[in-house]
């Protein structure tokens, strides 16, 4: 099957690489660019005025221009020009370029920045700081090659320089001392670095280019593997064999039945992990039943208690009142009997006319209560059974005088 019958993977990667570096050219930073020039002046090969001296010279090899191009981004230039420019070294390193021009003995050095102004700096700086650089190691060797020279000549007498070998010693001298406080000779600034406005990335043709044949390619790969999918998916042209035949429709028959095989097994897994997920449930509501039915068991069982305390309360609130109503039938009066000691009863437990109120004995229960850990909960019954009968305002009748004498004896002692 032909790889440009699957033509739809092919048109749809090229849209996709276009519409990327359509993407790219707009979001993409503009960069800058900017050269400065430095002219090499070699010195001639049989010059002996500055032997010994590191100056680049006339050779039948390499060029004088490479030489100093390899030397423009030594660490001693570029980091006093980062210095001066107050940016790291690293930056400056990435946006110089140096080359040196095939055609003629001048050393470009081009810097691209986010701006022209700063891409301009940073050209001039670092084609300035080589310059100074270089000044700066031939004024030493120029000292020190005056200071060998005078040495030498320290010792001939006047009389004696204007012949041979002085005579070319006196001359030397001269020469050098010409070149004191003077720049390297052989390298200087031949053209500073100008902002200019135009835009060197990204450019549109050559973004678009490869975005263009890198998705054809993309597209054409793809489109091959689905061309030799389809060929492996085919099926084989047909036989006039029977036996042939038969055997190709067994083999198919065998493939869907392990192909479906494959697709109960996965569908047994499944279910499998859907089981496995129901019963982790069953257990976790069965743990949580249990909890809920212990509960209920304890809730149940303080109920009951609180009912039975509640029973024998109006059990013994009956038994008041009948031994009450067989006081008022008494026909004649019982003698006084001996009075008791008054409780120290506080004034806010007694309510109008000297009744209890519920509401100050439960405040001196939370109060207090800690003192008679044992007699809290039976306290706590009565103040139940008790707000059931007490008014709104929390007063009792009384007929709860003789209770509540009885039951918080202590509190109220």
């Amino acid at each position: 099957m032909s790889v440009l019958s699957h033509w739809k993977p092919i048109v749809a990667a090229v849209l996709l690489g276009l519409a990327a570096g359509g993407t790219y050219l707009l979001l993409a930073e503009d960069r800058y660019a900017a050269e400065a020039k430095l002219l090499v002046v070699p010195r001639p090969a049989g010059d002996a005025t500055f032997e010994g001296f590191g100056l680049p010279r006339v050779s039948g090899g390499g060029s004088s221009a490479e030489t100093v191009a390899d030397l423009v981004e030594r660490p001693s230039v570029v980091d006093p020009a980062a210095v001066q420019l107050r940016l790291d070294r690293d930056d400056v390193l990435d946006a110089v370029t140096v080359r040196a021009d095939d055609e003629s003995n001048v050393v470009i050095v081009r810097a691209e920045a986010d701006d022209p102004q700063r891409a301009a700096q940073i050209a001039n700086a670092v084609a300035d700081e080589f310059v100074s650089e270089r000044s700066g190691t031939f004024q030493g060797e120029l000292n020190r090659t005056i200071a060998q020279l005078r040495e030498e000549l320290r010792n001939v007498p006047a009389s004696e320089r204007d012949v041979p070998p002085a005579a070319s010693l006196v001359a030397r001298l001269t020469a050098l001392r010409a070149f004191l406080g003077e720049r390297d000779p052989t390298v200087r600034v031949a053209g500073n670095a100008v902002a200019s406005d135009r835009v060197v990335w990204p450019r549109p043709v050559p973004v678009l280019a490869v975005a263009l044949l890198g998705s054809l390619l993309l597209g054409l790969a793809v489109a091959a593997l689905m061309a030799a999918a389809a060929r492996r998916r085919a099926p084989p042209p047909p036989t006039e064999d029977p036996l042939l035949q038969r055997e190709t429709m067994l083999t198919e028959r065998a493939r869907a039945v392990a192909k479906r095989e494959r697709a109960l097994a996965t569908g047994e897994a499944a279910l499998d992990e859907r089981a496995q997920a129901v019963d982790d449930r069953e257990e976790s509501v069965a743990k949580r039943g249990s909890a809920l039915g212990e509960r209920v068991r304890t809730v149940t069982e303080r109920e009951r208690a609180l009912a039975r305390q509640a029973g024998e309360l109006a059990a013994r609130e009956r038994e008041f009142e009948l031994e009450r109503e067989a006081a008022l039938q008494a026909a004649e009066p019982e003698p006084d009997p001996e009075p008791e000691p008054e409780l120290a009863v506080p004034a806010e437990l007694l309510g109008p006319a000297g009744a209890w109120n519920v509401v100050a004995l439960e405040r001196l229960v939370d109060k207090r209560g800690s003192e008679f850990p044992d007699r809290v909960e039976e306290w706590q019954a009565y103040l139940f059974f008790l707000r059931e009968h007490a008014s709104m305002e929390g007063t009792l009748p009384p007929s709860f005088d003789a209770l509540v004498d009885e039951a918080f004896h202590e509190l109220l002692a």
